[in-house]
């Protein structure tokens, strides 16, 4: 069954709870060291706890619902698994009793409760502060080796190390495939002239060779000139002159072109006289001509020119002022002929 308590006896509980679980670990009552107990004897501190608690639980009425049992007067109870508690019935004192204790609750006692030692547990309480560290222990043996690990990154390249030795000398190889040619070089300078050779022996006569163009001809004459006002004809190719310009005209041998007709003669015509000369082909004028005057004893067709076929007729014709006088005169000019 379960004991109900005065104010007084709870205030008490709580008190011892409270010295029991907070200061010193020994079993303490509210009036100080119970003799008749545990007096002077450390207990640790899941015991104070379990002791504390089953107090105030068992003055509050609630050690029923946490399964503690509740009875009277049992003083020949001896289970060291018990916690047991005596409450004075005339003072209101709470007494803790062991299993060895004497003496235990007697039947003057109100009530008695026990409460088994390893089913009451308290709240965790706060952390101590962490012990020192203790002294190293032993090395422990050597573990196996690991797996190997993955390879790692290729480092970077060292720094060239000194040259080695050289090496012996090698066999020789099989002689490579030809190069390509290269390309030809800049010409060295001019070396000095060497010896002259000897003769060659004369080499075979060559082919004759195409036929040239044909030159240029020189159509020349001369005749005397009888003087004053009388017109006469110098034929080419001989000394001698002619009335009539039919029996002076000489035919040309090949097609091109005269040109560059010259007079000279032995007499001047006189002051204020002259004589003129015209070449005619077919007995007509051609614009080649030259006029002797005064004193002049020459003159030259410069640069004009005509062209003749082959067949045409050639010859000079002189015309003479009436005051001038006779001479002789010879007379040249260019048949060039046609390419």
């Amino acid at each position: 069954m379960h004991s109900k308590f005065s104010r007084q006896s709870v205030d008490k509980c709580q008190a011892l709870y409270r010295i029991i679980f907070t200061d010193s670990f020994y079993l303490l009552n509210n009036k100080g060291v119970n003799s008749m107990d545990l007096s002077s004897r450390p207990i640790s501190r899941q015991a104070s706890r379990a002791m504390a608690t089953a107090i105030l639980v068992a003055a509050l009425g609630l050690l029923g619902p946490l399964g503690s049992t509740v009875a009277g007067a049992h003083g020949d109870n001896s289970d060291p698994a018990y916690l047991h508690l005596c409450v004075n019935a005339a003072t209101g004192d709470i007494a803790v009793r062991s299993a060895t204790a004497t003496p235990r609750c007697n039947h003057s006692d109100r009530s008695a409760i026990h409460v088994p030692l390893n089913t009451v547990e308290g709240p965790a309480g706060a952390p101590g502060a962490p012990g020192a560290d203790g002294p190293q222990g032993p090395a422990g043996a050597a573990g196996a080796d690991g797996a190997d690990g993955a390879p790692g990154a290729t480092g970077a390249d060292g720094p060239q190390g000194p040259a080695g030795a050289a090496g012996a000398t090698g066999a020789d190889g099989a002689p490579g495939a030809p190069g390509a040619t290269g390309a030809t070089g800049a010409d060295g300078p001019q070396g000095p002239a060497g010896a002259t050779g000897a003769d060659g022996a004369p080499g075979a006569t060559g082919a004759t060779g195409a036929t040239g163009a044909t030159g240029a001809t020189l159509l020349a004459g001369g005749g005397p000139l009888t003087g004053g006002a009388i017109t006469e004809y110098v034929r080419a190719g001989a000394y001698a002159t002619n009335a009539v310009q039919a029996n002076a005209a000489v035919p040309v041998p090949t097609n091109g072109t005269l040109s560059n007709l010259v007079i000279a003669v032995t007499s001047a015509p006189g002051i204020a006289e002259s004589y003129v000369f015209n070449v005619l082909v077919n007995g007509l004028g051609t614009g080649v001509q030259c006029n002797v005057t005064n004193f002049g004893v020459s003159c030259d067709s410069g640069p004009a020119s005509h062209a003749v076929l082959i067949g045409d007729t050639v010859s000079l014709e002189a015309i003479q002022s009436a005051g001038s006088v006779a001479t002789v005169v010879n007379f040249s000019m260019i048949l060039t002929p046609a390419v």
